[in-house]
Formats: structure tokens, C-alpha cells, sequence
């Protein structure tokens, strides 16, 4: 991201309203489709077979579960 000059305009996106990802503000659902989101992107971008990279809700609502918070 540095290399191709981005990583200060995605650094800003987290310091504004849009870009906040606080429990509060966020659910676990949403925080799913969001990583299900990236990780769909990241594999288009590597031309990778849908599924590759597929990670079922279950452990992503355990991912949530087990994070504490502050």
C-alpha cells in the first residue's frame, strides 16, 4: 500500500466516523459480511477459485465470541 501511495488515504478512512469499527458501532454480523468482503476481493484479485478462501459463519461468529473487549 505504501508502495503504491494508498496506505495514507486508507490510515485516514479509520480516523473518520465511516471508518469506525468499534463493537459499539459495529455488529458481529456486519463485521462478517465485511471480512467475508475482503477476503472475496482479495481472492478476485488473485484469480482464485470462490471457496478457497471461505470460511464458514460459525467460526466467524466464534472469532467474535472469543475477542474480548476493553
Amino acid at each position: 500500500m505504501a508502495n503504491k501511495g494508498i496506505l495514507y488515504i486508507v490510515l485516514k478512512e479509520y480516523t473518520t466516523d465511516r471508518g469506525n469499527l468499534h463493537p459499539n458501532e459495529i455488529s458481529n454480523l456486519e463485521m462478517g459480511y465485511i471480512f467475508e468482503e475482503i477476503i472475496r476481493r482479495f481472492s478476485e484479485s488473485h484469480n482464485e477459485d470462490a471457496g478457497q478462501h471461505y470460511t464458514p459463519r460459525e467460526v466467524i461468529q466464534l472469532q467474535f465470541v472469543w475477542q474480548p473487549y476493553p
